[in-house]
């Protein structure tokens, strides 16, 4: 009795589940009524051209009124995660006394309708925040950021976009209005 009583409930549960299998496999994938739209914004189409390996060449410096600009490079790895919502890189660089390390993390975000992203590193140990716009080949990231305790704004622009070559920009702004070249560089992908 307990041997057909398994059986029959089974039998039930396999008779519910194979209607619903393939009312599924003919129904494409929709938003339930009230929840936002689901999978990658149709803009981080814009990041599949950076997947891969990039070697970057620039220089910094640590204020305005540095004259000589420190050479440095680096390299990047980018990478689309949570199946192409956001865009990942991975940077290292040989700096005096340390490699430094960072990370960043890209995505639209469709609500607000704006672009947001991430950094980390091994120096500062913070994530900073920025937002900002990504159109034509031009993306500009904007947000506040603290250095040695002070509060700043920084700015980092990626212009002329090819899919194998930009150019990268960062500024800086202690009073977010008057801003200065910190770093500049080119990324050249590998």
């Amino acid at each position: 009795m307990r041997g057909m009583r398994a059986l029959m409930s089974t039998l039930l549960l396999v008779a519910m589940v194979l209607p619903l299998a393939a009312w599924a496999e003919d129904k494409p994938a929709e938003t339930p009524p009230g929840m936002p739209q689901m999978g990658p914004p149709p803009e981080m189409k814009e990041c599949d051209k950076m997947v891969g390996t990039w070697l970057f060449k620039g220089e910094f410096r640590m204020s305005p009124t540095d004259t000589a600009w420190m050479p440095f490079e680096g390299t990047a790895v980018f990478s689309m995660a949570c199946g192409g919502a956001v865009c990942v890189m991975d940077y290292t660089a040989p700096m005096p006394g340390m490699e430094m390390k960072g990370m960043s993390l890209t995505a639209y975000d469709r609500e607000l309708k704006q672009w947001q992203e991430t950094w980390i590193d091994n120096m500062s140990g913070r994530i900073s925040m920025y937002t900002g716009t990504y159109k034509d080949g031009v993306r500009i990231m904007s947000g506040e950021d603290i250095m040695g305790g002070q509060k700043m704004w920084t700015r980092n622009t990626s212009s002329e976009m090819t899919g194998t070559t930009f150019k990268w920009v960062m500024e800086n702004s202690m009073d977010g209005t008057n801003w200065f070249v910190s770093m500049r560089g080119m990324y050249t992908k590998q």
